[in-house]
Parts: C-alpha cells; sequence; structure tokens
C-alpha cells in the first residue's frame, strides 16, 4: 500500500486550490439533437472542472457543441461576455477564446505528415506575420520556447510528427492549443494512450495552467484522474448534469452513485 501510495503522489500533483470568483465560461440550457438536454454550469478562472459520468451520456457532445465543432442551442458567456460559438475557428479567438485537445489524437488533433514545428504554428501563423511577411525568426523562438516548456522529445522542430511517441505527439497539440492564447481550455480524455511518465506531466501542466489562471474543463474517462485532479466533477447522466461534487464528495463511489441513478426532472 505504501508503494502505491507513493506512485500516486509521483503520478497526480498536489491539488492546491487556485480558484477565483472570476467565472470564465458559463453554459446555460445547453442542448443538441444528438444527445445534451439542457446543461447548466460554470467554470471559473483557475479552475480544474472535471466531466465525468458513465461513457455515452453526453460527454463528447457537450465538449463538440462548447468548441463549435457541432451545432447546439443555449446559451454561452466567455469571461461575462456572451458567446458566439459557430465553428472551431471562432472559438478560437485569442486570449478570450476557447481550445480543444481533442479525443482522436492522431485523427484531429495533428497533421501527421507535416513537422513538429508546423503542427506548432499553422493555427497560429498571424503570429509571426507582419505586413504580410512571415517572420521565422520569431516562430522558431516561440516553436523553441513550447519545445522547451513541454519537454518534447524530438531530435529537431523539423520531425514529423507521426513519427514521435504518443506521449510526446499529445505534448504537440497541448503546445498547439497553448499558442492560441485560449484562457479556457477543453481537455477530452488528454492521457487517454500516452505513458504514466507523460500522465503525470500532464497533470503537474494542468495544475501549473490553473494556478497562472487558465480555466480548464477535463474530461477522463479513467475515473481516478477526475478523482486526484478536480476541483469540482460534474457527472452526467443522459445528456444533463446529474451532480456537481466537490471537496471530499469527490470520489468514485460518489460518481457512480450520481451516474446510476435516475436523475429528477429539474
Amino acid at each position: 500500500t505504501q508503494m502505491i501510495g507513493r506512485h500516486l503522489d509521483r503520478l497526480y500533483p498536489e491539488r492546491v486550490p487556485t480558484m477565483t470568483d472570476r467565472v470564465a465560461l458559463t453554459v446555460a440550457n445547453l442542448a443538441s439533437c444528438s444527445r445534451l438536454s439542457g446543461v447548466d454550469f460554470s467554470l471559473r478562472e483557475g479552475e480544474v472542472l472535471g466531466v465525468g459520468g458513465l461513457q455515452g451520456h453526453g460527454q463528447r457532445e457537450l465538449f463538440q457543441a462548447l468548441f463549435g465543432a457541432t451545432k447546439a442551442s443555449g446559451a454561452i458567456e466567455l469571461w461575462g461576455r456572451p458567446a458566439a460559438i459557430g465553428n472551431p475557428r471562432q472559438a478560437l479567438t485569442g486570449k478570450d477564446g476557447i481550445a480543444l485537445v481533442p479525443e482522436d489524437r492522431r485523427g484531429q488533433g495533428l497533421l501527421l505528415t507535416k513537422s513538429v514545428r508546423e503542427n506548432l504554428t499553422l493555427s497560429v501563423i498571424k503570429r509571426f506575420t507582419e505586413n504580410g511577411l512571415l517572420s521565422r525568426q520569431k516562430e522558431a523562438a516561440l516553436v523553441k520556447e513550447m519545445v522547451d516548456f513541454l519537454r518534447i522529445k524530438a531530435g529537431t522542430p523539423e520531425q514529423l510528427a507521426g513519427t514521435l511517441s504518443g506521449g510526446n505527439q499529445q505534448k504537440v497539440i497541448f503546445g498547439k492549443m497553448l499558442l492560441t492564447q485560449a484562457r479556457v481550455l477543453l481537455l477530452y480524455d488528454p492521457t487517454r494512450g500516452v505513458d504514466v511518465g507523460t500522465k503525470g506531466e500532464i497533470f503537474q501542466l494542468m495544475r501549473d495552467l490553473a494556478a497562472k489562471g487558465y480555466a480548464i474543463l477535463f474530461h477522463s474517462s479513467d475515473m481516478p484522474e477526475l478523482v486526484h485532479v478536480a476541483d469540482r466533477v460534474l457527472v452526467m447522466r443522459n445528456g444533463r448534469i446529474a451532480a456537481t461534487l466537490e471537496g471530499e464528495h469527490i470520489s468514485e463511489e460518489e460518481i457512480l452513485r450520481a451516474a446510476m441513478l435516475e436523475t429528477r426532472a429539474a
């Protein structure tokens, strides 16, 4: 037991509360014809908000709707202002925007036949362009900064993303997300298929980003991750929020209980 405890200590960073009273994201009566049915919640600056429940109860659709990848009705506010998020490009509007680490890393998150550099910078190319001219120097400096910050193991920034390990591919996607400068981050199962060492790095990164004022919505199909990493957990059932757990109530037992119980009509 002591050995398992030490292993968990290394995997999960200390959960120091960093949330403020400032609301980063407000979702009201979000619904879609596919799976969502009147979802309401808020996410605060500096918070890691978990999304759990049995798989297939609207978690995927929630993230897709928030990022604008699927159509939904309802109201979304970002940093106190109404947001009309109609498509992913609209969602990536600088510091007031939303960025996503998607479920399908190789299919949605990366261009496997492009280099690490291109994957990091293609969606934010305007940051390196002045008067229509691309500044390779500025691009190279930001790429190096991100590779060093995330400890991406690649021979050079020109190495093809498809040749990296799963963990390093995921780090490239995180880098791409951070370069958008969005401060509301949607992380859908971000540690799936990566090695234990990289998992620990991702959890630490999430806590570090929260401490810097980022607001993080985090889904994991691995329940212990929600229990050990999230400040609060939204439990979904039948496309709705069945329960919101916080503090000592965040446990696998409580998540399962809320996920299994029929939700009362609001």
